[in-house]
């Protein structure tokens, strides 16, 4: 069968070539440190022709995507030591730089490369997960730990267990001009392996038993194809798609008449003579996400955009066949509350878009549009969610990594509604919608306020279920404020919930508060903060929190209040690191 290459330096191939004539349904593999199962992926040429394996990662964003598309390997989510227990783990949410090493961590972060994120991850290694989950045969390993390669070899008996073949990364993250095996190679070859081949990425060592198998490494792997010219070719075959069944909306300016959709139409005049358009809607580059609806003649909202019709086979608008920031502007009107998967839809919009690009979300206003307060809808029997404002950027909270966005517009959109009609009887001729846009922004690489507590801080007592967020915020609290963070789906069962507030200088006097509540029977909790100063700040001074955490049943969602007791509450408001733990 023809092979395809998808890791980055042809890892793959080369490891193929080195494997040959092992049968597919029984090649194994281990990948320490294993990142995207798909994009650059050292194990997908090899898992697709029927192989299986263990990978090895501890980013939660990696291994959930290890875990969605690799049913069928052992999947583990841990650092690998030779320390077994705990260890610190610096995330990096956006790529591959995730590593142990607190010094490299600082110097991409130093560099603009990643914003740091520390956590405590589960260490494990080689040979106790050897012990539990490998087969006799273990044709090849792979590591690519960002600079801790050589306490993941130490932690191997290869005396026990002798992979066929060792791939491992062998320089400095992002410094391929500085080579790091000294470090490590004298263990490797003391543990009976010889060197193969470099390509000054990757070291590949054979097992002395299987010393002939060395010999594949003297050929080039230059002319397989890499994946990333398939993915280019595909993306350029669905805009080629895209631009015939759009050739028709292209004029040379915006017409106000343009046959846009149905719930476009309605305001589509205003927004062309107050510039919306031209605002967020300018660049070359604009998806217009469900723009054909129910109405057959309908053109995208814009000359330059790709309509993406979901109902055309295989674009529901989750998965696009466009590439990372390639997109200067998303426009997506009244379909979000149509899609079951708002979480998985919203990732995706974000992804293709550019950084400095801009996501416009238009949904029906539930006080507007449905008129009551629960599902179903009585006016559309697809729509899977009520929206008002709060309830839509909950769920980009929710989704969205912060400081990754700005939020740039955002109205109740009643054009033409008529507020003096029954609402059985209004003719649906008005404007019933919220108009949302978002910006997108690289995150900056800062720390949010040297005395900040992170949930990372007490990732020994929680569980991996952890929605840690930080908000700093200037407001007037007069009655009961609303802070927005991400809600977090909770498992039924007992649940504490940590926080520490910081509010004008005065801080919690325990320095970690905490509340606990029975997500399956307990609607609301309240609890009384004392907040008292600290070092630097007014010592006499005083004030009083209450903290009133909600779980919506059966749905186990989870939100918080705050407000003061006695007076208005005036000033800069802190909250720091929220995480939940199970009692």
């Amino acid at each position: 069968m023809p092979f395809v290459s998808y890791a980055q330096f042809k890892e793959d191939i080369h490891l193929l070539r080195a494997l040959r004539g092992v049968d597919h349904a029984t090649g194994f593999y281990i990948d320490v440190g294993a990142g995207d199962p798909e994009i650059d992926s050292v194990t997908k040429l090899f898992y697709d022709a029927g192989w299986h394996g263990i990978n090895i990662e501890p980013s939660p964003k990696w291994f959930a995507r290890i875990a969605e598309h690799r049913p069928r390997d052992i999947n583990i989510q841990a650092a690998v030591s030779e320390s077994p227990g705990e260890i610190a783990y610096y995330d990096h949410m956006d790529g591959g730089l995730g590593t142990t090493i607190e010094a490299i961590a600082d110097r991409h972060e130093a560099d603009g490369h990643m914003q740091k994120k520390r956590m405590i991850v589960k260490a494990r290694t080689l040979t106790e997960i050897c012990n539990k989950y490998a087969p006799e045969n273990i044709h090849f390993l792979k590591i690519d730990v960002e600079g801790a390669e050589a306490s993941v070899l130490r932690s191997m008996d290869f005396g026990s267990y002798r992979p066929w073949i060792l791939c491992i990364e062998s320089h400095l993250p992002l410094r391929p001009d500085l080579q790091t095996y000294e470090e490590w190679e004298e263990y490797v070859v003391d543990s009976g392996y010889l060197f193969a081949f470099t390509d000054n990425i990757n070291r590949y060592y054979v097992a002395k038993e299987h010393r002939d198998r060395a010999a594949s490494f003297a050929f080039p792997a230059d002319f397989y194809t890499h994946s990333s010219e398939f993915r280019r070719v595909k993306e350029l075959e669905h805009r080629v798609l895209f631009l015939e069944t759009n050739t028709r909306s292209i004029k040379p300016s915006l017409d106000p008449q343009r046959p846009v959709g149905w719930e476009s139409r309605k305001s589509y005049e205003r927004k062309v003579a107050d510039g919306f358009f031209d605002r967020y809607l300018s660049g070359s580059s604009i998806l217009e996400i469900g723009y054909k609806g129910y109405i057959d003649g309908t053109v995208p909202i814009v000359p330059q955009a790709i309509g993406v019709d979901l109902d055309y086979p295989g674009y529901d608008g989750t998965h696009l066949p466009f590439s990372d920031e390639s997109q200067d502007g998303i426009y997506a009107s009244h379909c979000l509350e149509h899609i079951s998967d708002y979480q998985g839809t919203i990732r995706e919009w974000f992804r293709v878009l550019k950084n400095g690009g801009f996501l416009v979300i238009i949904v029906p206003h539930q006080f507007l549009f449905e008129r009551r307060q629960n599902l179903p809808s009585l006016a559309n029997s697809d729509h899977k969610r009520f929206y008002t404002p709060g309830n839509l950027l909950r769920e980009i909270e929710e989704v969205l990594e912060p400081n990754s966005y700005r939020i740039r517009h955002l109205v109740d959109n009643d054009l033409g509604f008529d507020y003096s009609v029954l609402p059985w009887q209004q003719s649906v001729v008005g404007c019933y919608e919220i108009e949302l846009v978002l910006e997108k922004i690289r995150p900056p690489c800062w720390t949010i306020g040297g005395d900040r507590y992170s949930a990372a801080d007490f990732r020994s007592q929680v569980l991996p279920v952890v929605h840690p967020f930080f908000i700093e915020t200037d407001f007037s609290i007069t009655d009961a404020c609303i802070i927005y963070g991400p809600y977090a789906r909770l498992p039924v069962g007992k649940q504490e919930a940590i926080f520490h507030i910081k509010a004008n200088g005065l801080e919690d006097q325990n320095l970690r508060s905490s509340i606990i509540f029975d997500v399956a029977q307990d609607m609301e909790r309240l609890v009384s903060v004392n907040l008292i100063g600290r070092e630097g700040a007014d010592l006499l001074r005083s004030e009083k929190i209450t903290v009133q955490f909600r779980n919506d049943a059966p749905q186990s969602f989870f939100e918080f209040r705050v407000f003061t007791e006695g007076r208005p509450f005036r000033g800069t408001f802190r909250f720091f690191g929220v995480s939940l733990r199970r009692v």
